[in-house]
């Protein structure tokens, strides 16, 4: 049926049917039952009509300003067209749509809500609507804006419009609230219950207010497009920031700035996304919440960021950049809680309490800052503050990077605390004396600040430590350093790994264990104990107690190591190699014993300002320096290598090797050969060089250069060419003996038969000159010749034994040549096939070019004859063992030679061979190995040979022009030194008064204690 309303005085009903009523005048009109369509009159102002649909599910149609509309019972839709209206869905699933401004939609009545008003779904499309839900799970959206949306009970779904200045209240129920706005704020409140409160990831619209009201709600800005949004855990917008209802409350902003998050009461998280920029501030209120943001990957941090967990036992873990994360607040003044507070980033601030805590109510707090993923650049620093409060806090910065100052509590003290820290952090000192608080260092060791401690306090881990007080403590840390203070404190200090920062203690008696020393250890002036259980590279410093030193590493001391010790009695056992420096004594002080391994290229042991010191060395390598001095120290060497160097420069001392080697380059070739081990002595009675009982270790020439200034000293060489230069006092001076196998081939190691003849000339080179003595400084000087070995006889016999036919084998066979040229020693000639003299530059005497080959030849037997420098007759001697050479004759019988020093000249009173003189290779030498006495002399008449008589034993003969000195022997004259410079008077042939050469029982001499 189709009725319209044409007269407002009349009513326009319905049947039982379903009608179609429709005013043209304004009036009331009631559907009754059936499902009804109703329209209104159209009308621009009040009064208006009022439409009820009453029973069935009718369609209602507002077109009047003012109308009011009722859906009645049944599951109706409610239009309203021109706004200004009201309309009431009441029982029922209905629709309700304001199509403009100002109308007002209820889902259900406006009286008290019923289960019976149905899930509606109110729109408002022409926005300032009033949209309010009834008692079902009714769907409220604002298409526009400017709405005011309401659910009451039910689990509502709510949406305001894009544009904004909405205000939705969930009310009663599990209700959603979304805001999608883009110009203007919105602002959402929960209700009584568990609520999702959220402004969409579209949205743009900046400082929406988002409140939770009652109950656990969900609050979120799900995009990053909004800034200075308001998030409310649990208050109603006139309640203070307490709140009211101990909701557990979720707060999030995904991205944007300067929001601000309040959990208020209850178990509250509050968590801010990866895209927040910076001024967000989080508030955990009253309850134990959890403030999270920690940032993401390879994006930049949020800044001035500030999160409080206020009232409770909080926790917050915040990312951020020049920001300050505080368990509780700057303000309250009770209830302090048990807060963690984790702290990413750089230049934040991190609180576990505040100034207002005191005693027990304090609370005991965690703070840790970290760097995450960032990495600083060289030089370049992290910078947070941790400030824990009254409480027993545990403040860690032992992920975070240089510049962190780390701070216990108010003034530093509050609590027993906790520090957790790495290299270069500030922590400030605690000088109440009242708490016991614990130092943890990871990775401190090298740091360049100290941290302060109690003498109560606990050290572990890595770092620089420095005590307070005077009290006996026992330190053990991974690496790092301890200072104490200057007192009488005795210290146990371990540091297992290495003591890479500043150790200091004072005068007391204290025990050091150490792994390594890349730091610095001074231990004071106390009887201390040194124990390093692997390299010292740093510096390690004692005063002048007696201190005791065990290195146990195999490398003891590095190239960069320094130990340095006062004027104690120090005791150093070291089991390695020594590559650095130990120095010891002072002011003439101390005395020192040391017993080493190995000092190592580079290394120096320096104890010349002790008063003594006893020192044994295995090995001492090329470069390897030992220094003495004060009243009287030893030195006892194992073995030494060329290169290294020996020195006392004060007192009575004694320096003994007893080996010589070189070190072996990659093809096996000695490196430094030709580098003499340096002996000098100073203005003392010393005794030095090598040991009459010691052995040639390997087959390598080095020769000693021995020295003194003063004093009456005894100076020993070795096997080989040694320079040894007298002092002004009266010196004893043994050119040192060879170790030679007369009837095998060794000399000095060297094995001399079938090897190569360049190879055989090159060892000569370095292993047959004698000894260099230079006596020019004065003092009554006695030079000692112990045995025949140390004269040419012996080696001159022992190469003709080596002869293969008429001349000598210099290789596996007869026809082995050697080179002219091959480097030969001055002192020692080589006489070539015919004869000739070869120099050791390679030139010949009789003119053979350098470079030419021969292949028989001999060495002649002035190897290892010593030359005295700057001997004065009358005042030095020649001391040969009584045992060993025989003088008989009170004078010395003078003749020329043809300038080259002999082994040994055979007398010429039977001729040569063949009846020449010396132009024939087989009149050099003869069968026993000595030379011709033609080939010597130059004879070229028999008168010539009969004029000096070298069957003499027991005479003394010396050769004018090469100025040797020899003694008869059965058959010929036996070399024994050659005294340049020197002229006896006299005419050649004739003889002068011996006062110059005489024979004792050596053994009895002091230089038997070498």
């Amino acid at each position: 049926m189709t009725t319209i309303l044409d007269n407002p005085d009349n009513l326009l009903l319905g049947d039982e049917g379903d009608n179609l009523l429709e005013g043209t005048t304004l009036g009331v009109i009631d559907g009754l039952e059936g499902d009804d369509t109703i329209f209104s009159a159209l009308n621009a102002s009040e009064p208006s009509s009022t439409l009820f649909g009453n029973a069935g599910d009718d369609y209602i149609r507002s077109r009047g300003i003012g109308d009011i509309a009722f859906g009645d019972p049944g599951d109706d839709t409610l239009v309203n067209e021109n706004g200004q209206g009201l309309m009431f869905g009441n029982v029922g699933n209905d629709y309700l749509i304001s199509r403009e401004s100002g109308a007002t939609l209820f889902g259900g009545s406006d009286m008290e809500d019923s289960p019976d008003d149905g899930d509606n779904i109110l729109i408002s499309e022409g926005g300032e609507n009033i949209l309010i839900g009834g008692g079902g799970s009714d769907t409220l959206v604002g298409l526009v804006g400017g709405d005011t949306i309401a659910g009451r009970g039910g689990n509502d779904n709510i949406t305001g419009g894009p544009e904004g200045n909405n205000y939705l209240f969930g009310n009663t129920g599990l209700d959603s609230l979304l805001s999608l706005s883009i110009e203007r704020p919105d602002s959402l409140y929960g209700g009584q219950e568990d609520d999702q409160v959220a402004v969409g990831s579209d949205s743009t619209a900046d400082n929406p207010i988002l409140g939770g009201g009652l109950g656990s709600d969900s609050l979120a800005v799900q995009g990053s497009q909004v800034d200075g949004a308001i998030l409310i855990g649990d208050a109603n917008f006139e309640a203070s920031f307490d709140g009211s209802d101990a909701g557990d409350d979720y707060l999030y902003v995904a991205g944007g700035d300067n929001h601000q998050l309040f959990g208020n009461k209850g178990q509250d998280s509050l968590a801010i996304g990866i895209n927040v920029g910076i001024g967000v501030s989080l508030f955990g209120g009253v309850g134990n919440d959890v403030l999270m943001g920690t940032g993401g990957p390879g994006l930049p941090l949020p800044a001035q960021i500030k999160a409080f967990g206020d009232k409770g036992d909080d926790t917050i873990m915040m990312a951020g950049s020049d920001s300050e994360f505080w368990g509780d607040n700057p303000n309250i003044k009770s209830d302090f809680g048990n807060n963690t507070v984790i702290g990413i980033g750089v230049g934040n601030t991190l609180r576990g309490g505040n100034d207002f805590a005191t005693g027990s109510d304090a609370g005991d707090n965690l703070l840790v800052a970290k760097l995450g993923d960032i990495e600083l650049a060289e030089g370049e620093a992290s910078n947070n503050v941790l400030m824990g409060g009254a409480g027993d806090d545990t403040i860690d910065a032992s992920e975070s990077g240089p510049g962190d100052t780390l701070i216990g509590g108010p003034e530093g003290a509050g609590g027993n605390n906790t520090f957790m820290f790495t290299a270069n952090q500030y922590i400030k000192a605690d000088l109440s004396g009242a708490s016991v608080n614990t130092y943890i260092g990871v990775n401190a060791g090298n740091s360049d600040i100290a941290v302060t401690v109690g003498a109560q306090d606990v050290v572990q881990g890595d770092g620089n430590f420095f005590f307070t007080g005077e009290q006996n403590r026992s330190v053990s840390l991974k690496t790092g350093g301890v200072t104490t203070g200057t007192g009488n404190s005795s210290n146990f200090i371990e540091i297992t790994d290495d003591a890479s920062g500043v150790t200091k203690t004072g005068s007391g008696d204290d025990f050091f264990d150490l792994g390594n020393v890349s730091g610095s250890v001074d231990a004071g002036d106390g009887d201390n104990t040194i124990d390093v259980g692997s390299t010292v590279s740093g510096n390690v410093t004692a005063g002048d107690g007696n201190n005791t030193v065990n290195l146990s590493g195999s490398d003891g001391i590095s190239e960069t190591g320094v130990m340095t010790f006062g004027g104690g009695e120090n005791e150093f056992n070291i089991s390695g190699s020594v590559f650095g420096r130990i120095q010891a004594g002072k002011a003439s002080q101390g005395k020192n014993t040391l017993t080493a391994l190995t000092l190592g290229q580079g290394g120096i042991f320096d104890f010349s300002q002790s008063e003594s010191s006893s020192i044994n060395v295995t090995n001492v390598f090329q470069g390897g320096q030992i220094l003495v001095g004060g009243i009287s120290s030893s030195v006892n060497i194992g073995l030494a290598y060329s290169g290294a160097s020996f020195t006392a420069l004060s007192g009575n001392n004694r320096i003994v090797l007893n080996d010589l080697s070189a070190v072996l380059d990659a093809e096996g070739n000695p490196e430094g050969e030709q580098e003499a081990i340096s002996i000098t002595g100073g203005e003392g009675n010393d005794v030095l060089g090598f040991s009459s009982s010691a052995s040639f270790s390997s087959s390598v020439s080095v020769s000693l250069n021995i020295s003194v200034s003063g004093g009456n000293n005894v100076m020993q060489g070795a096997g080989f060419g040694d320079i040894i230069t007298a002092g002004v006092g009266n010196d004893v001076i043994y050119g040192g003996g060879v170790q030679f196998e007369e009837s095998g081939s060794t000399y000095n190691g060297f094995q001399i038969q079938g090897a190569k003849a360049s190879k055989v000339a090159l060892d000569f080179s370095g292993i047959s000159n004698g000894d260099l003595i230079d006596l020019g400084k004065g003092g009554n000087n006695r030079v000692l010749f112990r045995s025949v070995f140390e004269t040419g006889f012996t080696l001159q016999k022992s190469f003709r034994s080596f002869q293969s036919g008429s001349f000598l084998s210099l290789g596996t066979n007869a026809t082995s040549d050697i080179s002219v040229g091959t480097g030969l020693s001055a002192s020692n000639l080589l006489v070539g096939s015919n004869g000739q003299f070869i120099g050791a530059n390679g030139t010949s005497a009789d003119g053979a070019p350098s470079g030419t080959t021969f292949t028989k030849g001999v060495f002649s037997g002035a190897v290892g004859i010593d030359t005295l420098n700057n001997f004065q007759v009358g005042r030095d001697k020649i001391v040969l063992e009584s045992s060993e050479f025989s003088v008989t004759s009170e004078t010395v019988k003078l003749f020329r030679s043809r300038g080259a020093l002999y082994g040994v000249i055979a007398d010429g009173s039977g001729g040569v061979n063949g009846g020449t003189t010396y132009g024939d290779f087989d009149n050099v030498l003869n069968n026993d190995g000595y030379f011709h006495e033609a080939f010597a002399i130059g004879a070229t008449s028999a008168a010539d040979l009969t004029a000096v008589d070298f069957s003499q034993e027991g005479q003394l003969f010396f050769d004018v022009e090469a100025q040797g000195l020899y003694l008869g022997v059965q058959g010929g004259a036996k070399l024994i030194a050659r005294l340049p410079g020197v002229n006896l008077g006299g005419d050649v042939g004739g003889t002068v008064a011996n006062d110059f050469v005489t024979t004792e029982a050596i053994s009895n001499d002091p230089v038997t204690l070498f």
